[in-house]
């Protein structure tokens, strides 16, 4: 059974135009069709492959998921288009969940992906041959650069980008007419700000695609890309509020404005949103104000309005609900939410992104309350002290580089600009010892492309940081976290039972940080078993059992081994989707199975598929499901009930929305899901993790 971590889901970034746009970037420009214009879409595949979801895309109406059986892993599938769409397929082919997109328009159109293929093969109608052909170019440069660096990138890999540059430069001179042309040129533009570059590919394209939509709004995002610098006059834009009234941006000149977009759909912004309200209520009445841009679309316009009501989000709010391609977004060059830029009174940019207590601190400075101390990145900085921890990079290279420094720490996130090629980082860490701090590097030079990425822990006080050209060849001095992840992981180089010599780790080293992370790994991944996951943890020290996670890792760990076979199913109560509380004590008497899932999970919603079949044929003599969801966050109840209509689960659905740390999942040990656990009719569980044929095999043994 393939399952997805929920510690994977936990840390999650902001939100990139790029990871929501990758599948959506091949229809941004919409072709006319023939009305109701048929196609016919014909798949092969490995033969363990049985079921294949198309995923169906525009930006006009949103999603729509298909799900396609196949017979020894072929599959034949018709429908109808009235514009070209994204088509999306989705299957497990082993333990890995498999992705391939391509175009859905007119005609026949054949997908290959055999057992033992390297790369898919698209063929059939037109759009789908010249995107054939650019997958050659790209697949074969992919190929060499693995081979030779002994990695594993992909399509969207940040360290191939500047290789996918002379991909395009070789691709769209001979495919001046190919709308694939100017998808994957658009593509390339959310990740990439080289103007120089992309206004060259732009103009080799045919006059039609460059008077398209999205020809028009490429132009505006390359333009975009020389703006929205600190320093520089905002770029004006004038769009409709929620009452459809056209609002510009010139009308609020004289005062201190952030310009803040946002998204329903971005966890990440609606958590800055109390940030952005605090902001608003204490400087409006001194001539600040926030003038909030989402980059929703047209099917959300009533969620967008919804949210603003329900957050109190008392500002002012626009929206041409076009997504990335809002013409505010365009003209910022904005590629990810969330993000802000503050104008003075005569509508220049004097500060960016700034989050959490630096958006305060600035308009404290601005407004004369209390300056910030500090001056390091784009939003000022503090001082560190205990908790607290400041990064100094710098960059080695042969010449001097220009560009931004994005951090990620989980959920405090900054960006700043690179000067005499060094970097500087300040902030909290909250409850914890340590925090991985994930940095990208945005940079040109000598029109071309430079990109890096790299990863370290951190801890409190001042860590040290020297990169070469290659961003992710580093040296790093004053962090102990970081010194224990490098001993660990060379110990682990030359290990032949690595679950052993991480073992020992934890042993030696039970006061680190690492080896509370090591510890949860193994315990989420079932390297370990209960009593050797007990046993470790017992080891570590008060000082790290006392930060909130580890605490919960305890409490997982000891949900572990209270659910097992032949053991009482611990109980538990949380509300259904009417707030009505549920306790499992409620279903003694009949057979249930306790399952955990989210509406984000793959492997979850095809397990919910082969249920309702279980359910309708075994209710009736006994059995019940409970399902239990480990969504949470800002849309996490959304996300859910839509997920249950959907999935057409007839059974009673439960959740604290608490996301990975829901008490259940928390009392059964659970740390990956799908996971299901069948309880007999006097409360005691009688096996666990049931796939489709193992549970069918069960009931029709209890029941028959």
């Amino acid at each position: 059974m393939h399952r997805t971590f929920i510690k994977a889901r936990a840390l999650k970034a902001a939100v990139s135009a790029t990871a929501l746009s990758a599948a959506a970037s091949l229809v941004t420009a919409s072709t006319a069709l023939a009305q109701q214009g048929a196609f016919t879409l014909k798949g092969t595949f490995d033969p363990a492959v049985h079921t294949v979801y198309l995923h169906r895309y525009t930006l006009q109406t949103g999603s729509h998921t298909d799900t396609i059986p196949t017979d020894n892993g072929r599959l034949s599938f018709t429908g109808k288009v009235s514009a070209v769409e994204t088509g999306q397929f989705i299957f497990q082919e082993g333990h890995t969940e498999k992705s391939i997109v391509f175009y859905l328009e007119p005609g026949a159109i054949e997908i290959d992906d055999p057992a033992g293929a390297a790369h898919p093969v698209l063929s059939g109608t037109p759009l789908n041959k010249d995107l054939q052909d650019y997958r050659v170019l790209l697949y074969a440069m992919l190929d060499s650069v693995n081979a030779a660096g002994g990695h594993q990138y992909y399509e969207f890999s940040r360290e191939i980008e500047g290789e996918k540059l002379s991909i395009l430069r070789r691709f769209v001179p001979r495919h001046p007419s190919s709308k694939v042309s100017l998808d994957q040129l658009n593509q390339y533009s959310i990740r990439n700000a080289v103007p120089g570059a992309l206004d060259t590919l732009y103009h080799q394209l045919s006059p039609g695609l460059r008077q398209s939509e999205t020809g028009v709004q490429l132009a505006d995002r390359i333009q975009g890309m020389r703006g929205g610098a600190i320093g520089t006059p905002a770029p004006l834009f004038t769009l409709p509020d929620t009452a459809g009234r056209d609002f510009s941006l010139t009308s609020v000149r004289g005062k201190y404005v952030l310009v803040d977009f946002w998204a329903t759909w971005c966890g990440p912004c609606m958590e800055e949103m109390p940030n952005v309200a605090k902001a608003y209520h204490q400087f409006r009445d001194k001539g600040f104000t926030v003038v909030g841009v989402s980059l929703d679309m047209t099917n959300f316009k009533e969620k967008w309005k919804e949210v603003i009501r329900r957050e109190h989000m008392d500002w002012i709010q626009v929206s041409d609900l076009k997504f990335w391609n809002s013409k505010a977004a365009l003209a910022y060059y904005v590629n990810s939410v969330p993000a802000n830029f503050l104008l003075d009174p005569k509508g220049n940019i004097i500060a960016k992104n700034l989050r959490g207590d630096k958006l305060q601190a600035k308009l404290a400075e601005v407004f004369g309350a209390g300056a910030a101390t500090g001056a390091g990145g784009e939003g000022g900085a503090a001082t560190a002290g205990s908790g607290r921890f400041v990064i100094d990079g710098r960059l080695n290279a042969d010449t001097p580089v220009t560009g931004i420094v994005q951090f990620d720490g989980g959920t405090f996130r900054d960006s700043v600009s690179l000067v005499n090629n060094t970097y500087h980082f300040e902030g909290s860490l909250g409850d914890k010892d340590a925090l991985v701090a994930s940095l990208f590097l945005y940079a040109t030079h000598s029109h071309a492309a430079f990109k890096g990425f790299a990863q370290f822990y951190i801890g409190a006080g001042t860590t040290r940081v020297t990169q070469k050209a290659n961003f992710a060849t580093l040296s790093v001095t004053g962090s102990p976290v970081q010194d224990d992840k490098v001993a660990l992981e060379s110990a682990l180089r030359h290990a032949t039972n690595r679950t052993a010599v991480a073992s020992d780790f934890v042993r030696s080293h039970p006061d680190s940080w690492i080896s509370y992370v090591t510890l949860q790994d193994m315990s989420n991944h079932m390297e370990i078993d209960h009593d050797t996951a007990a046993a470790l943890y017992a080891l570590l020290t008060p000082r790290l059992t006392r930060h909130a996670e580890v605490a919960q890792l305890g409490r997982r760990i000891q949900g572990m081994g209270l659910a097992q076979v032949g053991a009482m199913a611990p109980v538990f109560s949380e509300n259904d989707s009417t707030g009505q509380s549920v306790s499992l004590m409620g279903y003694r008497g009949k057979y249930v199975l306790v399952t955990f899932w989210a509406s984000w999970c793959h492997p979850c919603r095809a397990e919910n598929r082969f249920l309702v079949p279980a359910y309708g044929k075994y209710k009736a003599k006994g059995f019940e499901i409970l399902g239990v969801s480990l969504d949470g966050g800002p849309l996490g109840r959304s996300s859910w009930l839509k997920a249950v209509r959907e999935d057409r689960t007839a059974w009673t659905q439960i959740s604290d929305l608490k996301g990975g740390d829901n008490a259940a999942a928390v009392r059964y040990g659970v740390s990956a899901i799908p996971r299901n656990f069948l309880v007999d009719p006097s409360g005691r569980i009688i096996d666990k993790d049931l796939d489709e044929a193992e549970l069918n095999k069960k009931l029709e043994s209890i029941f028959n």
